[in-house]
């Protein structure tokens, strides 16, 4: 493994393979004791190889990859929950705020077309406007 891991640090890509073909079932199925969806857990997983292969540089030959993969895969996981509960929470957010405008945008209507209708009332002859009034005062 050790040997591996070196050739893996100078960029030998079928070394990368190797552990990649070794390793994406555990990888994946550690994802799925955290995710349901079948493409996130691929993406997850798919993501813990990318860092590796990004990171290779930084490789400890006497460090245990499995735990190294294991951390890498944890930390996308945790990743991948709190963007997902964000983006709930800003959805839910936008749902609410979208909710308020809509209130405050027909009490405008509402208030701008009470404001139209005393304006169309006043130019009423006053019998009329007289009459109107109290049909409305009285229901």
């Amino acid at each position: 493994m050790i040997n591996t891991i070196r050739q893996i640090k100078q960029g030998n890509s079928k070394a990368f393979k190797a552990i990649f073909d070794r390793y994406w079932n555990i990888v994946y199925r550690f994802t799925g004791l955290y995710l349901m969806d079948n493409y996130e857990k691929e993406e997850i997983t798919q993501q813990v190889f990318i860092k590796l292969w990004e990171k290779r540089e930084l490789l400890d030959e006497e460090k245990d990859l499995d735990g190294l993969l294991f951390i890498i895969t944890r930390n996308l996981i945790f990743n991948h929950i709190r963007k997902s509960i964000n983006e709930e929470k800003l959805a839910e957010t936008l749902q609410l705020a979208t909710e308020a405008s809509n209130e405050i945008e027909q009490g405008i209507e509402a208030e701008d077309l009470k404001k139209y209708i005393d304006k169309l009332v006043h130019m009423l002859p006053e019998r009329q406007r007289t009459a109107f009034i109290l049909s409305k005062k009285r229901g």
